[in-house]
Protein backbone atom coordinates (compact mmCIF):
# COMPACT_ATOMS: atom_id res chain seq x y z
CA UNK A 1 0.00 0.00 0.00
CA UNK A 2 2.69 2.48 0.91
CA UNK A 3 6.18 2.89 -0.80
CA UNK A 4 9.25 2.02 1.18
CA UNK A 5 10.36 4.98 1.43
CA UNK A 6 6.77 6.09 2.99
CA UNK A 7 7.05 3.23 5.55
CA UNK A 8 10.28 4.36 6.96
CA UNK A 9 9.51 7.65 7.16
CA UNK A 10 6.10 7.10 8.86
CA UNK A 11 8.02 4.52 11.27
CA UNK A 12 10.39 6.91 12.35
CA UNK A 13 7.94 9.26 13.14
CA UNK A 14 5.78 6.39 14.95
CA UNK A 15 9.00 6.13 17.50
CA UNK A 16 8.80 9.42 18.51
CA UNK A 17 4.96 9.29 19.34
CA UNK A 18 3.71 8.43 22.91
CA UNK A 19 0.44 6.42 23.22
CA UNK A 20 -1.67 8.92 22.03
CA UNK A 21 -1.52 11.05 19.41
CA UNK A 22 -3.68 14.35 18.81
CA UNK A 23 -4.81 15.42 15.26
CA UNK A 24 -6.55 18.91 14.57
CA UNK A 25 -8.72 18.88 11.62
CA UNK A 26 -11.11 21.71 11.57
CA UNK A 27 -14.35 19.26 9.77
CA UNK A 28 -14.08 15.68 10.04
CA UNK A 29 -15.19 13.74 7.09
CA UNK A 30 -15.57 10.09 6.33
CA UNK A 31 -12.49 10.02 4.11
CA UNK A 32 -10.21 11.92 6.63
CA UNK A 33 -11.47 8.76 8.82
CA UNK A 34 -10.67 6.37 6.81
CA UNK A 35 -7.03 7.72 6.18
CA UNK A 36 -6.30 7.88 9.79
CA UNK A 37 -7.64 5.04 10.99
CA UNK A 38 -5.83 3.14 7.78
CA UNK A 39 -2.26 4.63 8.78
CA UNK A 40 -2.39 5.17 12.24
CA UNK A 41 -4.83 2.12 13.71
CA UNK A 42 -3.98 -0.50 11.35
CA UNK A 43 -0.55 0.04 9.52
CA UNK A 44 1.49 1.36 12.79
CA UNK A 45 -1.21 0.80 15.56
CA UNK A 46 -1.14 4.20 17.55
CA UNK A 47 -4.00 5.11 19.10
CA UNK A 48 -5.12 8.85 17.63
CA UNK A 49 -8.35 10.91 18.49
CA UNK A 50 -9.37 14.04 16.48
CA UNK A 51 -10.51 17.50 17.56
CA UNK A 52 -11.78 20.89 16.04
CA UNK A 53 -10.92 22.86 18.74
CA UNK A 54 -8.35 24.93 18.52
CA UNK A 55 -7.64 25.99 21.90
CA UNK A 56 -7.34 21.96 23.03
CA UNK A 57 -4.72 20.81 20.73
CA UNK A 58 -3.03 24.59 21.89
CA UNK A 59 -3.23 23.52 25.13
CA UNK A 60 -2.78 19.44 25.09
CA UNK A 61 0.02 17.90 25.79
CA UNK A 62 0.15 14.63 23.47
CA UNK A 63 1.86 14.39 20.38
CA UNK A 64 0.16 16.15 17.60
CA UNK A 65 -0.60 16.92 14.08
CA UNK A 66 -2.70 19.43 12.31
CA UNK A 67 -4.11 18.59 9.30
CA UNK A 68 -5.52 21.99 8.28
CA UNK A 69 -5.45 24.71 5.39
CA UNK A 70 -2.57 26.79 7.85
CA UNK A 71 -0.39 26.15 11.02
CA UNK A 72 -0.95 26.90 14.66
CA UNK A 73 2.30 26.74 16.17
CA UNK A 74 4.94 25.43 15.91
CA UNK A 75 3.40 21.68 15.38
CA UNK A 76 3.84 18.83 12.56
CA UNK A 77 1.45 20.06 10.14
CA UNK A 78 0.45 18.56 6.96
CA UNK A 79 -1.52 20.65 4.47
CA UNK A 80 -4.59 19.48 4.08
CA UNK A 81 -5.82 18.17 0.71
CA UNK A 82 -9.76 19.26 -0.28
CA UNK A 83 -10.35 15.68 -1.70
CA UNK A 84 -10.26 14.02 1.89
CA UNK A 85 -13.59 16.86 2.74
CA UNK A 86 -15.03 16.10 0.04
CA UNK A 87 -18.51 13.77 0.37
CA UNK A 88 -19.15 13.16 -3.27
CA UNK A 89 -18.36 10.78 -5.59
CA UNK A 90 -16.79 12.64 -8.88
CA UNK A 91 -13.89 11.78 -11.43
CA UNK A 92 -10.67 12.91 -9.84
CA UNK A 93 -7.54 15.00 -12.03
CA UNK A 94 -4.42 12.84 -10.92
CA UNK A 95 -1.16 14.65 -11.34
CA UNK A 96 2.22 12.15 -10.20
CA UNK A 97 5.04 14.83 -10.10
Amino acid sequence: MFSETIKRIIHRIINFLKNMLLIYLPKNAPRCQYVFDTIFKYQFAVEYRVTNDVTEFRNNSEEKINYSDSKIDNEFFIKASSFLAETDIRKQDIIVV
